[in-house]
């Protein structure tokens, strides 16, 4: 009788601890956790800029362009743009003279890129005309205004223009 009885608590005991949890079978995932952990700054982007100027009409031609940074919180940045590939060679860090060149590379089209839309504060690589500012965390955006003159005696054929600026987060 005392077997009956112990076989009865455990089988008791058995059914307490499944009740509820009646289950025909059981299946293993992995839960990935992926964390990007921000430090410092990056540049996210810089838009291209890209557009028609008809040498002829001697009209300007002007418009926007952003460069996006990442940072981390509390993070003091610098963002300077180089003279490009095609500078003039009166071009300096301090007074950018920017020309994008025809293919061939005997023609050349002046550009200017600003911090400002009234076009008086220049960006290059001196200290004087980066873009500065400290990162409140997560993403900002810096608006450039860019602008190719009406004067163009550096053209000398049509076709597309081109040039390349470098663009540097120092943090």
């Amino acid at each position: 009788m005392r077997g009956k009885s112990l076989y009865a608590v455990a089988t008791a005991a058995v059914l307490a601890c499944t009740a509820g949890h009646a289950m025909a079978g059981s299946s293993v995932s992995n839960l990935s956790v992926m964390v990007d952990v921000v430090t410092g700054c990056s540049i996210e982007y810089s838009n291209s800029i890209f557009t028609s100027f008809d040498h002829g009409a001697g009209i300007e031609v002007a418009g926007t362009a952003q460069t996006q940074l990442r940072c981390a919180s509390g993070t003091a940045y610098a963002i300077s743009y180089d003279q490009g590939e095609n500078p003039d060679a009166s071009s300096s860090c301090l007074s950018p003279q920017r020309r994008a060149a025809e293919f061939s590379g005997v023609s050349y089209l002046n550009y200017e890129i600003y911090q400002d839309a009234g076009y008086s504060q220049a960006v290059g690589c001196d200290p004087s005309n980066e873009i500065n500012g400290v990162s409140a965390g997560g993403y900002s955006s810096h608006d450039l205004y860019w602008r190719i003159p009406a004067d163009q005696p550096g053209v000398t054929q049509g076709g597309y223009h081109s040039d390349n600026v470098i663009v540097t987060v120092t943090f």
